[in-house]
C-alpha cells in the first residue's frame, strides 16, 4: 500500500489524480477547493466582529486563532483564519447578510485570495503592454566606479560604448528583457553622486541601448526626479526607484510619462540604512509601506498597472530580514502586483557562504529559485545565463 502526502500539488496535476482514480469530473473544482488549505493573517479587527467571524468558520468546519482573551477583549485584535478554499467561500456568502464590517472583510478576503493565485500581469510602460506569465530576468548595467558587485563601467580604461553593447548582447542572447542602467551606486555606505553628474554618467549608456537594441526595454535605476525626466525623455520605460516613490515630485513624473515604476522599500538611505536596522515584523512593516505607497499612487491617477513591488533585500535589512522577506515573499502576493527581487550577489549571501563577490553565483541561484517558487516575477540579475537556466529548470518541476 502507498500513503503519499499530495497537499503541495500543482492543481492541473491535481486534476490529474483526480482523473486516474475516476472522479466524476462535475466534482473536480468542488474537491480542489476542499483541497487548497489557506492561512489568513488579519489585523485590527474589532473584538466583537472577531468573534463572530470565529464562530461562523467554526459552523463551517474550519476556524480563526484569536487571543484567548478575544471574548472579553475590548480591544482591536489579530487572527489567523485556517480553512480551505470551500470552507471560505461557504463563509463568505454569509458574510453578506452581517454588519457592513464583515461585509468589507469579507470582499476584501475574496479579492486577496484571487490576488495570491493570480500567475500572470499586465505591466504598463508608456506605450507596451508587458504580460508577465513566466518570470522576467532584469539585466543589471552599473555605470559606476564603485559597484559593489565589481561589475561599474566606469572602471579605468573601459571603452564604455563597447562595455554597453557587449554587455546588452549577452544579457539578450541569454534572454533578459529589460536593462536596468544605475548611475550611482547604492551599496551599503555609498554617498550620493551629483545629478549633473549621474545624468552624464547614465545618458550615453540609454543612448547606446535605443541605437543598437531598439526592443529592449530601459529601466533607470534612480531616486532623483530630473535624472528620471532626462532618462525617460532619452528612451527609459521604467524607473526603479530605490526609495519607494517616496516624493510626490517622482510621482507626477511616472504619471506624466506614463512609464512603469518599481517601488522599493528601503529603511534610511544607501549611507545609513545598515546602521542597525530594527523591524519587530519585516513582512508586516514592508507590506504596511507597499500598501500605502500604492494608494497614494491610484489616488494621484498613477494606474495600478504600471507598478511593480521590491522588498529591498540588502536595503535597510539585516541577515534575518533578508532570509525572511524570501521565505515569506508570497505574503505580498495579495497586493495584486507583480514582484521583483533583487539578491543577485548581495552580501548576505556573502555572509552565509563566506564567499567575496565574484564566488556568489550559486548562492545567488538558490535564492532566485526560492524566490520563483514564492512568487517573484522579475528577477534583478547580473548572471543571466545562468539564472535563466535556473528559473526555467525550477518552473518546469514546479508546475509540471
Amino acid at each position: 500500500m502507498q500513503i503519499r502526502i499530495l497537499n503541495q500539488v500543482y492543481l492541473p496535476k491535481l486534476y490529474n489524480f483526480f482523473s486516474e482514480i475516476g472522479v466524476d469530473r462535475k466534482a473536480f473544482s468542488i474537491m480542489a477547493a476542499k483541497a487548497r488549505g489557506y492561512l489568513v493573517y488579519l489585523d485590527d479587527l474589532p473584538s466583537v466582529y472577531a468573534n463572530i467571524l470565529k464562530q461562523e468558520f467554526l459552523s463551517a468546519g474550519a476556524d480563526v486563532a484569536l487571543p484567548r482573551d478575544a471574548l472579553v477583549s475590548q480591544r482591536h485584535l489579530r487572527g489567523i483564519i485556517i480553512a480551505n478554499l470551500s470552507q471560505i467561500n461557504r463563509v463568505l456568502s454569509k458574510l453578506k447578510r452581517q454588519p457592513s464590517f464583515l461585509r468589507q472583510l469579507a470582499e476584501a478576503l475574496r479579492e486577496a485570495i484571487f490576488n495570491y493565485n493570480y500567475s500572470s500581469y499586465r505591466w504598463r510602460v508608456r506605450k507596451r503592454i508587458i504580460n508577465i506569465k513566466q518570470p522576467l530576468l532584469m539585466g543589471v548595467i552599473n555605470v559606476t566606479p564603485d559597484s559593489f558587485s565589481g561589475d561599474g563601467l566606469l572602471s579605468k580604461g573601459r571603452n564604455l560604448e563597447q562595455e554597453v553593447k557587449n554587455k546588452v548582447a549577452e544579457f539578450v542572447k541569454a534572454g533578459v528583457k529589460i536593462i536596468d542602467v544605475g548611475g550611482e551606486s547604492s551599496r551599503p555606505g555609498a554617498r550620493p553622486v551629483s545629478t549633473s553628474e549621474e545624468i552624464k554618467r547614465i545618458m550615453p549608456v540609454i543612448k547606446v541601448i535605443k541605437k543598437h537594441f531598439p526592443r529592449v526595454l530601459i529601466s533607470l535605476d534612480t531616486y532623483k526626479v530630473e535624472v528620471a525626466q532626462r532618462g525617460i525623455e532619452a528612451g527609459a520605460s521604467i524607473i526603479n526607484d530605490i526609495s519607494g516613490l517616496r516624493h510626490k515630485e517622482m510621482r507626477e513624473v511616472i504619471l506624466r510619462y506614463k512609464v512603469g515604476a518599481v517601488i522599493m522599500h528601503m529603511k534610511g538611505k544607501p549611507s545609513n540604512m545598515q546602521r542597525d536596522p530594527f523591524y519587530k515584523d519585516v513582512v508586516s512593516e514592508i507590506y504596511d509601506f507597499f500598501s500605502q505607497a500604492v494608494k497614494k499612487c491610484e489616488l494621484e491617477g498613477i494606474s495600478k498597472e504600471q507598478l511593480v513591488l521590491d522588498p529591498g533585500i540588502g536595503f535597510g535589512k539585516r541577515l534575518e530580514d533578508n532570509l525572511e522577506i524570501i521565505r515569506r515573499l508570497g505574503e505580498f502576493k495579495t497586493l495584486g502586483l507583480p514582484l521583483m527581487l533583487g539578491t543577485s550577489r548581495k552580501s548576505f549571501i556573502g555572509t552565509l557562504t563566506r564567499r567575496p563577490v565574484e564566488g556568489r553565483l550559486a548562492g545567488t541561484i538558490a535564492s532566485c529559485v526560492l524566490g520563483v517558487i514564492k512568487g517573484a516575477k522579475i528577477l534583478r540579475i547580473h548572471d543571466a545565463r545562468e539564472i535563466r537556466d535556473a528559473v526555467l529548470i525550477t518552473k518546469s518541476i514546479n508546475e509540471n
